[in-house]
């Protein structure tokens, strides 16, 4: 696909959670987040690359910040743990089932969630909330850890050029310092395809994994 089809895709997806959320429909939005996690096993986390209303607009927002230097260039490593997100999940179902009973109404969890994803990224690369602060992340991370159709690299061809490590948006990518070749953690990929867009030696691609 190319990238005007990503897109269209990806703006199909805001729009529709747009409308949801302005008629307070957040179940809808929340059964498709858990299809979501029904195709990680399968192909990854196409959720969080083509679908999740967070990534869609930190894209922009990265690309804005970096071209006015506003944004730091790394993330520590600890931000790759569990834990901090996992906690942030249970925070947030604790306010959903909370704020349900306290107003009778669903509190906009995902809306000022969205809101906190482009104040964040505007100071931090976005890996830094794909990875620590995003409560929804953990059970995609979970489920596409060993995804069967995902992005690999042909280690044939890669360069380790670190083009593709980058450009990705969640910090899936690092470049062995023995081989200098790059490798992808399926755990972390989006599947956006920015990787394969920058690799100058086709080496990206989706394909079967061994599990």
């Amino acid at each position: 696909m190319t990238k005007f089809v990503h897109w269209i895709i990806r703006l199909f997806f805001f729009v529709l959670f747009v409308v949801l959320m302005i008629l307070k429909l957040p179940q809808i939005w929340l059964a498709i987040y858990a299809v979501g996690i029904l195709v990680a096993p399968l192909f990854g986390r196409l959720y969080c690359g083509y679908v999740c209303p967070m990534g869609i607009v930190m894209r922009p927002v990265q690309k804005l910040s970096k071209s006015i230097g506003l944004q730091k260039k790394h993330v520590p490593s600890w931000t790759y743990r569990y834990v901090l997100p996992s906690i942030m999940l249970v925070i947030t179902i604790v306010v959903m089932i909370i704020g349900k009973r306290a107003t009778g109404k669903q509190l906009p969890v995902i809306p000022i969630l969205t809101v906190l994803s482009v104040v964040i990224t505007f100071f931090l690369p976005s890996q830094f909330f794909h990875n620590a602060i995003c409560p929804f992340s953990i059970p995609l991370r979970l489920a596409s850890r060993k995804a069967l159709w995902t992005k690999h690299v042909d280690t044939q061809r890669c360069k380790g050029t670190r083009k593709c490590v980058r450009v990705c948006p969640s910090g899936a990518i690092t470049v062995d310092a023995t081989s200098n070749k790059a490798r992808i953690d399926r755990s972390l990929c989006h599947q956006c395809e920015l990787c394969s867009s920058v690799c100058p030696t086709d080496a990206i691609a989706r394909s079967k994994m061994n599990v």
